[in-house]
């Protein structure tokens, strides 16, 4: 049984999600939320027997922690108190230390040493089980640490295809050295802000491709920005993937400068592909990784710390559709409704093809 209260209500999972498919997403999505919640208003931590107060200052904690020890002496429950910590700024939660003070999250330090001992033995011939432990251990410390995982395509490939054929060996030639740098990251172990929850959109990116040419709009509250770019020759089919990562890569690359002075940015593609892959952080086809890490670079150069999301829409949905092929920007009433845009406040800037 898990359960916390928080913001005035009680969650409770009946049934925790075990197995390895399921369990570190899971968990590290609570511990996400608690910390996201903790962070918003808590300043000091206790802890008895896995049940947790925290509070916005030491005596309120401790007289939560007094409150529920002496009801479970009224009703005869035993609790291991040699476990138990006094109020403190720190929070640790399934390998997840949370600073209350600084409002950062970071890896336990026994998460940090297993990482270090896996270093130690990488470079040796692993099992197909050792490799799922070792893509397990990293693939949840870089989503605690907010590693991007694009950087490190050919180590998750390796991951895979030793997972996939079950067959032992040592890493492959091109693996050792990003995967050396991965868990030298990971082991530095670096603190990062916790993410509050996603503030009201102040910047809409839509971007879009087609064979013929990329076409992408901001819109900012009463602006809309276009900026299109005609191929010198047509594309085929089946680099869209390719080209619609690359139109969002370029989107950013323009705008970077309005970016830079918002409070959040909602990027907006019709193409499934790329938007899981965004969100995710990796990809399998090569090619597409490669523009993935280079659009992951250009979006983290362009917004720094300000928080950043990717939204699927349908392309009837969108802006940027008409101006990747070669048509004009046109608002329906529908359109420029939702976004409070007028079409008189449009302000045209194409980008000239090199």
């Amino acid at each position: 049984l898990f359960g916390f209260r928080a913001a005035g209500k009680s969650y409770v999972m009946a049934r925790a999600p075990m197995g390895f498919t399921l369990s570190c997403p899971a968990m590290h999505a609570i511990t996400h939320c608690l910390a996201q919640e903790a962070a918003r208003d808590a300043k000091f931590f206790a802890y008895v027997d896995n049940v947790r107060f925290v509070g916005k200052t030491p005596e309120v904690v401790k007289g939560a922690m007094d409150r529920f020890l002496a009801l479970c002496k009224d009703y005869s429950i035993t609790v291991n108190q040699d476990e138990a910590i006094s109020p403190h700024e720190t929070s640790l939660f399934l390998g997840q230390v949370t600073d209350l003070k600084q409002k950062t999250v970071k890896l336990a330090a026994k998460t940090v040493d297993r990482l270090a001992k896996w270093k130690e033995k990488c470079h040796r011939a692993l099992s197909a089980d050792q490799v799922m432990e070792l893509a397990g251990l990293i693939g949840w410390a870089s989503r605690v640490l907010r590693v991007s995982l694009p950087s490190y395509y050919i180590v998750i490939k390796f991951f895979r295809r030793r997972i996939a054929s079950g067959a032992p060996g040592a890493p492959w030639p091109c693996v050792s050295e990003p995967l050396a740098r991965w868990l030298d990251t990971l082991i530095r172990n670096d603190p990062v802000p916790v993410r509050a929850a996603q503030a009201p959109t102040d910047v809409y990116l839509y971007t879009d491709a087609s064979t013929i040419g990329f076409g992408a709009v901001l819109v900012r509250r009463d602006t809309i920005l276009e900026f299109s770019h005609r191929f010198e020759r047509s594309r085929t089919a089946p680099e869209i993937n390719e080209l619609e990562m690359e139109a969002v890569r370029r989107a950013v690359s323009y705008f970077a400068d309005i970016i830079k002075t918002a409070s959040s940015v909602t990027i907006l593609v019709d193409n499934t592909s790329v938007a899981y892959a965004l969100r995710k952080g990796s990809c399998y086809a090569y090619r597409l990784s490669e523009q993935l890490a280079e659009a992951h670079r250009e979006i983290t150069n362009a917004s720094g710390r300000i928080p950043w999301y990717v939204d699927f829409i349908a392309s009837s949905e969108n802006l940027a559709d008409p101006l990747s092929r070669g048509k004009p920007l046109t608002l329906f009433s529908s359109q420029q409704s939702r976004l409070g845009a007028r079409k008189t406040s449009i302000q045209t800037r194409v980008l000239v093809p090199a």
